[in-house]
């Protein structure tokens, strides 16, 4: 069989979720038939799905998927190599400290604009602008950038990027338009920061028990759901929340060994509510990378081997 022929296989393996024989097939394939093509599916595999050992358990294989993304990369660059490089980085970003994730952005932000320079394409354009964001949210060239992507690209993605660049640059009036025209595309946690933010406490009221009863509660969204829900002079209401909010992170905190919980946050009080502005006030939308298929060949999204 050609190595096409044994993508296809391993491809076809890998849909029927036969993990073990779509590793093996994958591995042969890249020492039989060494390309930027295979090396590049046996690393995209490794960083996606793992390595499954001889005893059946599957380890994290980030590093060495990572290592033969690079030789894929060495071997002839395209635009589905590069991809797969910056999907490796939204990996590693996951156990990232600050310091590491500034350089990662800044890899990945290099990666994106080397990629564009090859084919344009509305998510790389994204992706590019989103990394310049992460690494600088107050660039107005970024937001200008963003202003015109999302006159031809619109999605959930794109406008969490434009409205968090806005809001960064101080353009209430702006973030508000595109609040009212984009909200049914806004992640509803978001949209209760921004609505706190804004001031416009009963549009965040209305969201809050939503969010409380959807999303995990963190610091930044139990400040918004006490801060909309005293505001609105919803008093009793905030006083449920606040008893259920203290409940779940001791529970939580429970077998931290001496931490104390803070509570602080949900009293009705000046130092309360100033301690909820300064949290609402440093919340920043992280807008997701837009992520595409990045094997060799793959039928199902029609890529080229």
């Amino acid at each position: 069989m050609t190595a096409k022929e044994i993508n296809e296989k391993a491809l076809l393996c890998l849909e029927r979720q036969n993990w073990r024989e779509a590793q093996r097939l994958l591995f042969f394939n890249a020492k039989r038939s060494p390309s930027h093509q295979t090396y590049n599916n046996l690393g995209y595999y490794l960083i996606t799905e793992g390595l499954e050992c001889s005893n059946g358990k599957v380890r994290n294989a980030l590093k060495l998927g990572v290592k033969y993304l690079k030789k894929a990369a060495e071997l002839g660059t395209t635009v589905l190599n590069i991809n797969a490089l910056v999907e490796a980085v939204e990996y590693e970003l996951r156990s990232a400290d600050e310091k590491e994730s500034g350089a990662l952005y800044e890899y990945a932000r290099s990666l994106t604009q080397k990629a564009l320079s090859i084919e344009y394409s509305n998510e790389l354009q994204y992706n590019f602008l989103r990394y310049s964001y992460l690494l600088n949210p107050c660039d107005g060239a970024i937001l200008s950038q963003a202003r015109a992507l999302i006159k031809s690209f619109v999605c959930d993605s794109s406008v969490s990027l434009y409205l968090g660049l806005l809001l960064e640059n101080g353009l209430s009036d702006e973030g508000l338009e595109c609040i009212e025209k984009f909200s049914g595309l806004l992640d509803k946690a978001d949209l209760l920061m921004l609505y706190t933010r804004l001031g416009l406490y009963n549009n965040g009221y209305e969201l809050c028990k939503s969010v409380f009863e959807e999303y995990a509660i963190d610091k930044f969204l139990a400040s918004a759901i006490m801060e909309c829900s005293i505001a609105t002079k919803h008093f009793e209401e905030a006083g449920r929340y606040a008893k259920q909010m203290i409940e779940q992170e001791q529970e939580i905190n429970r077998s931290k060994k001496g931490e104390k919980h803070r509570d602080f946050i949900f009293h009705n009080s000046k130092e309360a509510a100033d301690s909820r502005k300064s949290l609402i006030r440093s919340y920043k939308i992280i807008p997701p990378a837009i992520n595409t298929c990045c094997y060799f060949g793959c039928p199902m999204h029609n890529t080229k081997w």
